[in-house]
């Protein structure tokens, strides 16, 4: 839905108008205590409305809050694609509370595209998807000085996909 919204707000400055309107109600009367449901409503009307600028600097006021913690983490699926963009390799460490728990959930879907006897090429994708969350994890947690963490999520990433791709992925 987000595409949708995207393509209206291109073409419409009526749609983008309303939408940006929505934006705002979603972040909440103080900006940053929006429920985690308002928050990510929020964060993907910014994708949609070509804004991300706006969810970085929300995540920069709340990035060390511990009372945003669990939030960040649930918001990982959308907040490490903006992080990565801007090279900001810690702070993608920091957010995951978990990461164990993140990759056994991102090997997830290998497992269902085995299970299901997708094609090939499907299962390849998934390991190729596999493999880029892994590394991105990785390096995000040894940027951010949780080096045992960052060590237990490549023994794992290596026995989950132990080829030279996923090596080659796990490599400084």
């Amino acid at each position: 839905m987000a595409r949708e919204i995207e393509t209206l707000v291109s073409r419409s400055a009526n749609a983008r108008r309303q939408f940006a309107r929505l934006r705002d109600v979603a972040a909440g009367s103080e900006g940053v205590n929006a429920s985690l449901e308002m928050r990510t409503d929020w964060v993907v009307l910014n994708q949609a409305l070509g804004e991300p600028q706006r969810t970085l600097a929300w995540f920069d006021t709340v990035k060390n809050s511990p009372e945003h913690a669990l939030m960040l983490d649930r918001m990982a699926f959308m907040l490490v694609p903006l992080l990565v963009a801007q090279d900001r390799w810690a702070e993608i460490g920091n957010i995951h509370l978990n990461p164990m728990q993140r990759l056994r959930q991102a090997y997830l879907v290998v497992t269902s595209m085995k299970e299901r006897q997708r094609s090939a090429d499907l299962i390849e994708l998934s390991y190729a998807n596999f493999r880029g969350h892994a590394s991105v994890l990785w390096r995000g947690l040894a940027a951010a000085g949780r080096e045992a963490d960052a060590d237990a999520v490549k023994v794992e990433a290596l026995h989950l996909d132990g080829s030279a791709r996923m090596r080659a992925a796990l490599s400084p």
